[in-house]
């Protein structure tokens, strides 16, 4: 039984008991019996609002444990690694991608899944150190 059905519980039983208003230890059960209530009810409110605010907090770390894996994997790259921006013909998307991907030529959009493909030109390359001059 939750706090609402005891609250209510005890009204009923308060209620059976004929009990009348007119005496003070009437008025004083009767507004026991309401303060129960109202207390009662407010303690729902909390319980409520504490499982929504649960329910968002663990939300917001499934959210953050997908950040910390997507950080982690920029964690891996060498701070030398070189990022070249792309952006798919088929819906526009800028994507940062590294040497290994433009080396393989192609990459599904994240997108939309459009295959992108890339011809490294050594002309467009102004880096001496890079591969493509070896």
């Amino acid at each position: 039984m939750d706090i609402m059905e005891k609250a209510a519980y005890l009204n009923g039983l308060a209620e059976g008991l004929d009990i009348s208003s007119d005496t003070k230890e009437g008025k004083l059960l009767r507004a026991m019996v309401e303060v129960i209530n109202e207390l009662a009810a407010s303690v729902n409110d909390l319980q409520n609002e504490n499982n929504e605010i649960n329910s968002e907090l663990d939300e917001i770390a499934e959210q953050l444990i997908d950040i910390e894996d997507a950080l982690e994997m920029y964690d891996e790259y060498d701070e030398d690694t070189d990022f070249y921006e792309v952006e798919c013909p088929a819906c526009g998307e800028r994507l940062s991608v590294d040497e290994d991907i433009m080396e393989q030529g192609r990459i599904k959009c994240p997108g939309c899944g459009e295959d992108l493909e890339f011809e490294f030109d050594e002309a467009e390359c102004d880096d001496p150190e890079c591969k493509c001059h070896s």
